[in-house]
């Protein structure tokens, strides 16, 4: 008789333990149901009301104002991390791409590793007058590549060519027997490196940070690419020459992490994109170094400037191998040769 009321009791406690749970489960769905409705709809309402923090890295300054306003009465706040903060330019597109950093201000150039079609624009002499590239780096380059960048988990904001190629030198480089005596400091790119390399120079691929010491040691007397980036880090000054050759006017680039980018609304990118374009204007960067540094013009003779067209074919049989003939045919017939 014991052992029954004993039954009897534990499969009432049992079931009233059930009910209890059932009840409690189906409580804190619906609860729980309704503060997510709740919060999806106070977070629809209050999305042209928010301030979002975006966080811009760049080597050297950032020209971005603190708050960018837009027209769903959205705030932008930019937090800025300038002069290489965040280290090298290979480290912060790496960030952007992981999401620890949300923008990239710097050389497309140097951004192969990430981005490994991006290493068809290290292709010398893709166009024969600076203008036009400028032409075709936006109105057909820009949407070209950008499923790549995005394949990468990027967004390309902008970008812009500040500058036609050219070295600065401590010595004249006017023949090919000139260009043999330098020691030149090249962007870490390994298709501009083999470039010059199969040329017969002496490659020293080197960040900003590094250039001050390699020059003061006298183990460069030569560099190419970034003269802004130069000026601002003070090596400039090491410098007596500037070598015009035309050969890869460098291009600054804008990126954003991509899932970043479509979080915001679209009035938030609208802006982003319209403060972007405007961080990175066109400055005569040449003009600039020859009046502010007293840099001569060394202009290489013709039989110079034909070798250095001709080593162009190298650069394009190494990108095929690495990234198929097929791509590279495609980007080439966007260009004039």
């Amino acid at each position: 008789m014991k052992r029954v009321v004993k039954s009897v009791m534990a499969n009432l406690f049992c079931g009233i333990l059930i009910l209890g749970i059932c009840g409690c489960g189906g409580g804190a769905q619906q609860s729980t149901d309704v503060q997510a409705s709740e919060e999806s709809a106070v977070g629809t309402s209050a999305s042209a009301e928010k301030t979002v923090r975006i966080s811009v890295a760049s080597a050297t300054e950032i020209n971005m104002p603190d708050y960018i306003s837009c027209k769903d009465g959205s705030t932008l706040e930019i937090l800025k991390y300038p002069d290489s903060m965040l280290g090298s330019d290979h480290d912060m597109i790496q960030g952007c791409q992981a999401g620890t950093i949300s923008v990239f201000i710097g050389s497309a150039t140097v951004s192969i590793d990430t981005v490994p079609e991006l290493a068809l624009l290290s292709v010398p002499y893709l166009m024969n007058d600076y203008d036009q590239y400028q032409e075709v780096l936006q109105s057909t380059w820009k949407a070209w590549f950008q499923p790549y960048y995005q394949k990468n988990g990027l967004q390309l904001l902008t970008w812009r060519s500040d500058y036609d190629g050219c070295l600065v030198s401590t010595v004249p480089v006017h023949t090919r027997k000139d260009l043999q005596n330098i020691n030149l400091r090249t962007m870490k790119n390994r298709y501009r490196e083999n470039y010059w390399a199969g040329l017969g120079v002496n490659v020293f691929s080197l960040t900003y940070d590094e250039i001050a010491y390699y020059l003061q040691t006298e183990q460069i007397n030569a560099s190419e690419a970034g003269l802004n980036a130069m000026m601002h880090f003070g090596d400039m000054k090491y410098f007596r020459y500037i070598v015009p050759l035309g050969h890869i006017p460098a291009s600054s680039s804008v990126v954003m992490n991509q899932e970043e980018y479509e979080a915001l609304t679209p009035a938030q990118q609208e802006a982003l994109v319209q403060y972007a374009e405007k961080s990175i204007v066109y400055e005569d960067s040449i003009e600039k170094c020859i009046e502010k540094y007293g840099l001569e013009v060394s202009k290489p003779d013709e039989d110079l400037l034909e070798m250095l067209q001709e080593g162009r074919q190298g650069v394009i049989d190494n990108l095929r191998r690495s990234l198929g003939a097929e791509l590279v045919e495609d980007f080439l017939s966007t260009t004039t040769p």
